[in-house]
């Protein structure tokens, strides 16, 4: 059942894809460029190992030019929001304002009261700092881990993103890294999660030293063009926290109790390409009061009401 849902909210984007492209094409001609070559990209599955007497299995294609892509998810984010003509308000929300049981405005820091009729509460794994959403729901942060490299010769790496199983040594713990090339000539390199608290502020997030250490020599083993003793350029080295939920599933729609808030978390590493599915979906709830592209009942934060219930809580 969770599969179904989740294959439902991610199938649900493609029909968002002709009106993105037409976003990016009219904003930034040299940007429409780099995302053409997007479609260029074949994903594969390799085991690799550093143990000697390793016998990796053969890798395995999971698709075609014609039937995958990649999203470089800041070059998304600015061409939509570019597109949109939105304001963006940079600030810190003290709390979402509530009256008589409905929505009245979000107090910002040093800004006031912001009116509005409808928010959506899309902060990822800070979403539970809101006490109506505490009160519903769990969302926790797992915290992952990424480097970007430029490759000493760009050109020398081949458009293909790579899903790994790797064994640092015989009888340790089997890992899970992703190896993304980009258009923009750099290598986007994941992986090294584990479950930590949320810190307050995001701008304190620093990624563990032995985590990135660790995704630098899976780097140096795909390709030595990845070595930064060879001359690869270090682009980042960072980490990020993951929004989950008790049940594996995100949590989009309307907050039981208080008219107008919406909710949009809980998609883990997923949130990038189901975002615009979600986001269409939540304009269709608050501008229609039903949403069409995708069927949010699975997705509502009231089912976690109905299990608390279940349970006597």
């Amino acid at each position: 059942m969770a599969y179904n849902s989740c294959r439902s909210l991610i199938y649900a984007c493609p029909v968002l894809a002709t009106p993105i492209r037409a976003f990016v094409h009219d904003v930034s001609p040299s940007l429409a460029s780099l995302m053409r070559h997007f479609i260029n990209f074949v994903f594969v599955r390799l085991c690799i190992s550093d143990a000697a007497s390793a016998s990796a299995a053969p890798p395995r294609q999971l698709g075609t030019p014609d039937t995958t892509a990649q999203v470089h998810p800041g070059l998304f984010t600015k061409a939509v929001l570019a597109a949109s003509g939105a304001e963006v308000v940079i600030g810190e929300v003290e709390r979402v304002v509530v009256g008589e049981g409905c929505v009245v405005g979000v107090a910002v820091k040093g800004r006031g009261v912001v009116d509005a009729d409808a928010v959506v509460l899309a902060l990822g794994p800070w979403s539970g700092r809101f006490e109506m959403v505490i009160e519903v729901f769990d969302v926790s942060g797992l915290k992952a881990h990424s480097i970007v490299l430029r490759p000493r010769n760009p050109d020398k790496i081949t458009p293909h993103c790579l899903f790994l199983s790797y064994q640092p040594e015989p009888g340790a713990k089997m890992l899970d890294p992703e190896v993304y090339p980009r258009p923009t000539g750099e290598v986007y390199i994941c992986g090294m999660s584990k479950d930590e608290d949320v810190p307050d502020d995001p701008a304190a997030i620093d990624g563990e030293p032995d985590s990135i250490a660790m995704l630098h020599k899976i780097a140096g083993r795909v390709s030595s063009q990845l070595k930064t003793e060879e001359g690869a350029e270090v682009v980042a080295e960072q980490a990020c926290y993951l929004p989950c939920t008790n049940d594996g599933l995100p949590v989009i729609g309307e907050m039981p109790g208080v008219k107008g808030c919406y909710v949009a978390t809980g998609h883990s590493c997923w949130g990038i390409l189901n975002a615009p599915a979600t986001g269409a979906a939540l304009a269709e709830l608050i501008l229609d009061g039903q949403a069409k592209i995708v069927d949010l009942v699975p997705f509502s934060p009231a089912r976690f009401l109905k299990k608390k219930s279940r349970r006597g809580v």
